[in-house]
């Protein structure tokens, strides 16, 4: 007779419940997705820039309300939420305050804005994070979406026109890119754009903003930043991925970029001329051989910045 054998499974007993923390999540809003924590420190909610809970919705007060902790309570998270004179008023579960005590599940409303006020443990956050970071970036290259870029891109221009900023927009093109694809398959390609993408965040600073702008094309935003300065990092840029050597097999390769810049208040007035601009230079770049940097000018003046 064959040998008989127990199969014996081995179940992990559940995990504890986590730590738990109170925080707040766009439920309804541009900031859709986004959470704030909070802490026992006072967050204010608003436009402004120095808002810990700063929201992209016009009608919103500057410094709309703000939410209080209390020092003095220990046994579970204690906040209450204050209006600060807003001109639309908060609004706590459809009732409007000037004052009121949270509790776990309330929704709050500001402006156009909805966030809820949940108390979670880590696990539920680190959930609604990855479904967050699904929903904005771009699945290969880890980048942000061109969607979230669009809507962040609006954020960031109405704040630059309202305080008088500048920025710049830099547009990035893979030279060339469909030799690639035809002379070693898709999958080959693909690591091009992730050797890209990781290029870009070495260059780039933490305030500036990336994602896949379309098939083999990013684009860059970098806050309070006129063309002149976004010149050296989109040269440093050119340089690094001109630098970088590809394996197909026992085949070495290498790819170049061209990059067009256009910068607000400089260039233009309007979020669509900005990225109009970046795009003519990006245009007259590829038009003079590739694997050059320029900075918008009309066609008769334009010129390399190598």
């Amino acid at each position: 007779m064959g040998e008989r054998r127990t199969l014996i499974e081995i179940v992990k007993p559940a995990q504890p419940p986590g730590e738990r923390r109170p925080s707040l999540i766009v439920l309804v809003g541009r900031d859709f997705g986004r959470q704030y924590f909070l802490t026992r420190n006072e967050a204010v909610i608003g436009r402004d820039d120095d808002c810990a809970i700063q929201l992209s919705d016009a009608r919103i007060s500057r410094r709309h309300s703000k939410i209080v902790g209390d020092p003095g309570r220990t046994a579970a998270p204690y906040f209450r939420l204050m209006d600060l004179g807003s001109t639309n008023g908060t609004f706590l579960n459809d009732r409007k305050i000037k004052e009121a005590v949270l509790t776990d599940g309330d929704r709050i409303r500001v402006g156009s804005t909805i966030l809820k006020y949940a108390i979670r443990d880590l696990v539920e956050i680190e959930y609604e994070e990855k479904i967050f970071r699904m929903a904005t970036t771009d699945a290969l290259t880890r980048l942000y979406s061109r969607e979230y870029f669009l809507q962040q891109y609006t954020e960031l221009f109405h704040r630059s026109e309202r305080y008088q900023r500048p920025f710049s927009m830099m547009l990035v093109d893979i030279d060339d890119f469909k030799k690639v694809n035809d002379s070693f398959g898709h999958p080959e390609g693909d690591r091009v754009l992730e050797g890209i993408a990781r290029a870009i965040l070495d260059v780039v600073r933490r305030e500036d903003l990336v994602a896949r702008y379309g098939g083999e094309e990013f684009a860059i935003l970098l806050p309070e930043t006129g063309p002149l300065g976004a010149r050296n990092p989109a040269e440093r840029l050119r340089r690094k991925i001109e630098g970088l050597r590809f394996c197909a097999g026992e085949k070495e390769y290498s790819v170049t970029v061209s990059i067009g810049i256009a910068g607000y208040p400089e260039h233009a007035l309007s979020m669509e001329k900005v990225l109009s601009c970046a795009d003519s230079a990006l245009y007259e770049a590829k038009r003079t051989g590739k694997n050059a940097v320029y900075i918008f000018s009309p066609p008769q003046e334009a010129s390399p910045s190598r």
